[in-house]
């Protein structure tokens, strides 16, 4: 308690308890009314002047009793006084956690470090930077177009003399219009030719090229006989032409596709690129063989003779039998 109120109450006891010159003096035969009344006027003067005296006290709101075990309370010591103030518990600031890891992928790759063409031996094809090995694995291993990815590695790997090669998927034509745009008529079968790598027999394929309902066959001159090759065609389930179909001497066409351009493009592209060394024969001859008789274009782009036996119980002419054949046959399931 502040000594200056003690001293405060103290001189008010002095002056209403029976002092000569302030106190109010009653008869000696009536002393308890004489000290209800000295009391009475002691206690209305403290509260009269005591709010004059007592310094002002700025009110807070307080939400518990000061004496309580609380955080939110707390008193200010400073000025010795009994002034209290709500004080916020302190923010506890919760770590963050990282992100949880996640492993590395591995580089899906299609050409070397610092080439942005296809790698492998594969068709030439440019190869989106992400696809593209870094300085730190810079050889792609394994990259097969069209088919699968590669994957990056320090060393650089061992190419086979002739890579496996995937045939890609047909092409749109590019065709850029002039503005106007006039009415074009385009045979949908000239963008229908494109190589195929079908029927792997030993170590070449079978069925190297489709343009339509009909399939390019590639007869392995070197590990069987026409009658051999016949049986081969029976089970694959494909088919002879008709008789009417089987083109004509100077003919340059078959069923609107272009010889030279289309079939011819497609034997030559096989030849040069995925037939093997030993498997080549010379020149490229296409046959049209039906039932009953067939053609041939003997490394050009036209008919040169046509025959009205069963190619496959005829053994052909010397040159013939010295070439790479290729037959033009018939899938049914077109």
């Amino acid at each position: 308690m502040d000594p200056q109120f003690i001293i405060y109450i103290f001189l008010l006891f002095l002056l209403f308890n029976k002092n000569p010159y302030f106190s109010l003096h009653i008869s000696h035969k009536q002393p308890l009314f004489s000290a209800l009344i000295n009391a009475f006027l002691f206690t209305m003067v403290v509260f009269i002047i005591h709010g004059y005296i007592q310094p002002i006290i700025e009110s807070m709101i307080v939400f518990n009793e000061p004496n309580t075990n609380n955080d939110l309370v707390k008193s200010l010591q400073e000025d010795e006084n009994e002034n209290w103030v709500i004080v916020p518990p302190p923010i506890k600031e919760t770590p963050i956690k990282p992100p949880p890891s996640f492993p590395t992928l591995p580089l899906q790759c299609g050409a070397d470090y610092g080439n942005n063409m296809a790698c492998c031996g594969q068709p030439p094809a440019i190869m989106p930077y992400e696809n593209t090995c870094k300085s730190e694995t810079p050889y792609c291993n394994g990259y097969i177009a069209n088919e699968t990815w590669g994957t990056c590695q320090k060393e650089r790997p061992v190419i086979p003399a002739k890579p496996k090669l995937v045939s890609p998927p047909p092409e749109k034509p590019k065709v850029i219009l002039p503005d106007p745009i006039p009415e074009i008529d385009v045979d949908p079968k000239i963008f229908t030719c494109r190589a195929v790598s079908e029927l792997l027999d030993g170590d070449e394929y079978s069925i190297i090229g489709r343009f339509g309902k009909y399939v390019l066959w590639n007869f392995h001159s070197n590990t069987s006989t026409l009658a051999q090759e016949k049986i081969k065609i029976d089970n694959a389930g494909y088919l002879l032409l008709p008789d009417e179909s089987v083109p004509s001497v100077g003919a340059t066409e078959f069923d609107g596709y272009n010889i030279g351009t289309c079939i011819q493009n497609i034997a030559n592209n096989y030849k040069t690129n995925i037939m093997p060394q030993y498997q080549d024969s010379g020149s490229n001859v296409l046959y049209f063989p039906s039932e009953s008789s067939y053609s041939f274009a003997y490394g050009n782009n036209s008919i040169s003779n046509i025959q009205n036996l069963n190619l496959f119980t005829n053994y052909g002419t010397e040159s013939e039998l010295g070439s790479n054949k290729f037959m033009v046959l018939i899938d049914p399931k077109l």
